[in-house]
């Protein structure tokens, strides 16, 4: 699968503090993979939690694309 970035995503990423931004990226990686709290929220939009993160994405299964729109902290994150 592809996994595109959207902007506010990669600004979050860049803002973090380095140990954060690796515990993400895993998070990405478990996206990829299909693993991990992975929640259907509607239509092609998902939500994948960890710890008090929260990563929203779309999937478009038919063009193996992954797009992850936005990455936040539970209280600020509105979905």
């Amino acid at each position: 699968m592809k996994i595109i970035v959207k902007k506010q995503a990669e600004k979050y990423l860049l803002k973090v503090q380095e140990h954060i931004r690796l515990r993400l990226q895993q998070g990405i990686e478990d996206i990829a993979k299909g693993e991990g709290d992975i929640k259907r929220l509607q239509g092609n939009q998902y939500r994948y939690k960890k710890h008090h993160y929260r990563i929203l994405f779309a999937l478009y299964p038919e063009e193996e694309i992954i797009e992850i729109t936005e990455i936040n902290t539970r209280t600020n994150i509105k979905y």
